[in-house]
């Protein structure tokens, strides 16, 4: 997920929906000078995921972008081989 700012931004909270208008906060980044900003979900689920960034800007507003679907086919997973 990516997003551009346009406000005078502090930080943003990168947020996942995770049931009826209920959101699980994945991260933050802090703002620098940068324009535009991302965030990998670690632990995605499979199917259809939405997220959300939550920018707090420098006075305190709070300005959450649009919902962002994205369809996951396959979990990832990783295995380290055992030694000996």
């Amino acid at each position: 997920m990516a997003t551009k700012i346009r406000e005078n931004p502090k930080s943003i909270t990168w947020e996942k929906l995770t049931g009826n208008n209920t959101y699980a906060t994945l991260g933050t980044t802090t703002v620098s000078s940068a324009l535009a900003y991302q965030f990998i979900d670690a632990n995605p689920k499979k199917g259809i995921q939405y997220y959300r960034a939550k920018l707090i800007t420098d006075d305190g507003r709070i300005i959450y972008s649009d919902l962002a679907a994205k369809s996951i086919t396959t979990s990832l997973s990783f295995m380290m081989p055992a030694e000996g």
